[in-house]
């Protein structure tokens, strides 16, 4: 009797143990974003060459929020703000970004990770395991 009621309790502080320390054994990707020099220096770059402050978030708080960066994104896709190349490129990589929270269509990607190569499926079916085993 004594056996089982310790096996039972040391199964319960096992479960207990495991319970408490999950949520900080996990991971996720955050609303805001990391801080990074010149990611913020593009954003700012763009709110002082608009003019104006921008109405979704103010840039002397910081971090910012990704949905309220890409919604000033998407204000600004079709302005006067973006005026070179190089706007136009760190526009679609700040968008890309933040895909999940713009309402634009994203440029898509120009690398080769995904698209299907001469091996055809078998190939990609081996990419994509040899990816899961590694997350």
């Amino acid at each position: 009797m004594q056996k089982k009621l310790l096996r039972s309790t040391g199964l319960f502080w096992i479960i207990l143990i495991c319970l408490i320390s999950s949520p900080f054994l996990a991971s996720a990707q955050g609303s805001y974003i990391p801080f990074d020099r010149d990611y913020y220096h593009l954003i700012d770059r763009y709110q002082i060459l608009q003019g104006k402050n921008n109405a979704f978030f103010h840039t002397a708080t910081k971090p910012y929020r990704r949905d309220d960066v890409a919604k000033y994104l998407d204000s600004i896709a079709d302005s006067e703000v973006i005026q070179s190349r190089s706007d136009e490129f760190n526009l679609a990589y700040l968008s890309q970004d933040n895909w999940e929270f713009v309402s634009r269509e994203t440029p898509e990607s120009k690398s080769l990770f995904l698209k299907v190569s001469i091996g055809g499926l078998e190939t990609l079916h081996i990419i994509i395991v040899k990816i899961l085993t590694f997350m």
